[in-house]
């Protein structure tokens, strides 16, 4: 599958993601498609010259429907001129995973948390989360968690996120109603 994306300007060492819904050729032999390992773990990432391998981390793959959320770290995007990246699947002789998620988010994400079935940080800084009575739920691309509103929330005891001056927070969520009263995110004195 092939996709196409704007970007302003030059970016570089970004996560993109790769969100296939279903794919036959991505499920697994045993459900009659070409990746090897019921994990994904064959599934690799290249640049343009089809060798050069990018970080990558599997978000979520089903081997059933050959669905997978992926997070690919390209060198360069640009807004002039189209950044091609393989998919590689189908290797027999890949048995362990080849993802590397701490490389995908650099030492300047202080944490990033899919929330796809568990509250574990992605990034080198292990800001694992706590979750406080939130539960699994379809999410756009992969699982998510759902919050009552009210008393369930994630915690984490990152003090990177305490002690920041100067931060950016970016999240995507789909609210049952638009007049909620509380906050999404809030730093606690603790």
């Amino acid at each position: 599958p092939s996709t196409t994306a704007s970007v302003a300007g030059s970016v570089a060492d970004f996560p993109v993601l790769v969100s296939i819904a279903s794919d036959n050729q991505l499920r697994t032999v045993a459900n009659g498609g070409h990746v090897q390992n019921s994990n994904g773990c064959d599934i690799v990432f290249r640049a343009a010259d089809g060798t050069t391998p990018l970080p990558h981390e599997i978000e979520s793959y089903y081997p059933l429907t050959g669905q997978l959320t992926a997070w690919v770290k390209v060198p360069a995007l640009s807004s002039s001129a189209d950044t091609v990246i393989y998919m590689y699947y189908g290797d027999s002789g890949v048995t362990a995973l080849q993802e590397n998620p701490a490389s995908v988010w650099d030492s300047n994400y202080k944490g990033v948390w899919h929330l796809n079935n568990s509250v574990l940080d992605s990034t080198g800084s292990a800001n694992n989360g706590t979750d406080n009575g939130t539960t699994d739920v379809t999410g756009k691309f992969a699982k998510g968690r759902e919050f009552n509103g009210t008393s369930s929330y994630v915690s984490t005891a990152s003090t990177d996120l305490k002690t920041a001056d100067n931060f950016t927070i970016s999240l995507w969520f789909k609210a049952d109603a638009t007049n909620f009263a509380h906050h999404l995110i809030w730093q606690g004195e603790n």
